[in-house]
């Protein structure tokens, strides 16, 4: 597959982020590429609580979060899931390299979901050979590397009470759209999602919430 960008049209690479978040990787791409689209990029919506992948499936697809909150994390033998990162419109998820192994993830809409779903094949593809989308997705998993080494700095240097604490106050601050404003994402987490993302036990987060907020 062979991308063939429109030279007048394509924009300097200091301004991929500004362009490609304002427009959308989709539109980018029917704007300054003539690669073919078609059975490559479609639009997917699920209700709260469906699963979006896990196993047996496999999904051979990266995703983008459009709308809503999600959570991945992975299951076990015994069918057991365990938390492990919440994503938020803007961030993408799914199978992003030819040689991941890793069968037993689960991604489960927390709140109603739209997705971009793209063949993992192509999104690579684009990655690779446009400047323009490979800084965009540079920045994105940048992003999310700061994200987890400041979740694991707190892990490593608060007890476990602080980081309850603070895990609460950041999902207090994602209200849900069109519900009451006293309405956030942390009425749709469980004990043991906060138990598990702040590596802590359910019975400790039971104590710290007084066993009222679930």
């Amino acid at each position: 597959m062979r991308i063939i960008f429109k030279a007048s049209l394509q924009p300097t690479t200091n301004t991929h982020m500004s362009i490609i978040q304002d427009m959308g990787l989709v539109r980018y791409l029917s704007s300054y590429s003539t690669l073919d689209m078609t059975d490559k990029i479609s639009e997917h919506c699920y209700t709260e609580g469906m699963a979006i992948y896990t196993p047996p499936m496999r999904s051979l697809h990266v995703y983008e979060v459009k709308q809503g909150y999600i959570k991945l994390g992975n299951v076990s033998a015994e069918g057991n899931e365990t938390t492990h990162e919440l994503l938020e419109a803007g961030d993408l998820f799914g199978y992003l390299h030819e040689h991941h192994e890793e069968q037993d993830a689960f991604a489960r809409a927390l709140t109603p979901v739209t997705v971009q779903r793209y063949d993992w094949r192509f999104f690579r593809h684009v990655v690779v050979t446009d400047p323009q989308v490979s800084a965009w997705f540079y920045d994105k998993l940048v992003e999310r590397w700061n994200n987890a080494r400041s979740r694991l700095f707190l892990i490593s240097n608060h007890p476990p009470a602080d980081r309850i604490h603070h895990l609460q106050q950041q999902l207090e601050s994602k209200q849900l759209p069109d519900d009451p404003p006293s309405r956030s994402l942390l009425t749709l987490i469980t004990q043991q999602d906060i138990a598990d993302l702040t590596a802590t036990s359910r019975q400790a987060v039971a104590r710290v919430f007084n066993c009222n907020t679930f």
